[in-house]
């Protein structure tokens, strides 16, 4: 199987992405009560670090 290169242009580098994801996460648990939404923003994070 052949490897394929991906190539992503980010907005924010990747500790501000880190902190806007923490700062949405938290703000989302508090308005979002569905845990399939909250666990895909969870592994982001965890992606994410």
């Amino acid at each position: 199987m052949k490897k394929k290169e991906v190539t992503l242009e980010l907005v924010h580098d990747i500790l501000t992405l880190i902190k806007l994801q923490e700062y949405s996460l938290k703000n989302m648990k508090r308005a979002i009560r569905n845990p399939k939404v909250l666990d895909f923003q969870e592994d982001i994070l965890r992606v994410l670090k």
